[in-house]
């Protein structure tokens, strides 16, 4: 877990790994690091290097030795809200320079598109997408169990708490047999604080497919057995897709969920933890 964090940090695995060496085994000279990791000493003193200027360790000199130390591990937490505020600022900038570019490039920003994904990492981008807008509303037809099998329900609720903080409401229909096996995760809760309304479809409704519909876009996801999705942007199939929509969520049953982590979801929320 602790790579794939210092990668987002922009740390490689081999530096990670210097890292957690020397936090567990406390100060240390670069000799004696080469020697606890089976490295050449220019290959630790390079990592050794990388993760001083990176904030995640420092030096000091003892009897003329070098003597390296790692940074607390909360110091972890510190550089990750740093890069994830960093982040947003520049999405924030690409937001605003995409329009100017496709201007550019002869393109209007309402042409019709089909865009394709594979893969769990894929299906993930393609869910982001809407995370890039505030305050809009949203439609689902959604077999949750499968798409909690598709895309994780790690990632999910990251996305459930982005989408809080961009205030994305959405109407979701979901199938009573999916949502009866569900149980209740603190991030699939309905009412205000959620931005989500759900209704169970009819009993003879079963879809394995889940598609969710905002803005002029359409992005259908499939189950975890075939593991793709694709986005369609079109102003005027949202239009049919929207009226089809609400065709179905007119002959659902209301559902609601209150899950028992609420608050402490809702606080990570507010203090902007991820």
């Amino acid at each position: 877990m602790i790579h794939s964090i210092f990668k987002t940090l922009g740390f490689s695995e081999d530096e990670a790994l210097v890292y957690e060496t020397l936090l567990n085994h406390g100060p240390q000279s670069g000799g004696k690091m080469s020697n606890i990791l089976d490295m050449p000493r220019p290959t630790v003193y390079g990592y050794l290097n990388k993760l001083i200027s990176g904030g995640m360790a420092h030096q000091s000199i003892s009897k003329s030795i070098k003597i390296f130390e790692a940074e607390p591990a909360e110091k972890i937490r510190i550089l990750y809200a740093r890069k994830m505020d960093e982040m947003r600022r520049e999405q924030r900038t690409l937001d605003t320079m995409i329009p100017i570019l496709e201007e550019r490039a002869g393109l209007s920003p309402f042409r019709p598109s089909v865009k394709f994904y594979e893969g769990q990492e894929g299906v993930q981008s393609l869910m982001e997408d809407m995370l890039q807008y505030e305050g809009i509303e949203s439609y689902t037809i959604w077999p949750i169990q499968s798409m909690l099998d598709t895309v994780t329900p790690e990632f999910l609720r990251h996305h459930n708490k982005e989408r809080i903080r961009r205030n994305i409401s959405f109407k979701s229909v979901w199938q009573r047999e999916q949502a009866e096996i569900l149980g209740s995760p603190e991030f699939l809760g309905t009412g205000d604080r959620y931005l989500r309304e759900i209704r169970i479809s009819p009993n003879d409704m079963n879809f394995s497919m889940g598609c969710w519909y905002y803005e002029n876009k359409a992005i259908y996801i499939s189950s975890a057995s075939e593991n793709f999705g694709f986005m369609i942007e079109s102003a005027e199939m949202l239009g049919l897709l929207r009226a089809q929509f609400q065709i179905l969520w007119d002959v659902s049953e209301t559902y609601e969920i209150h899950p028992k982590g609420a608050n402490i979801f809702f606080e990570e929320i507010l203090n902007n933890d991820d």
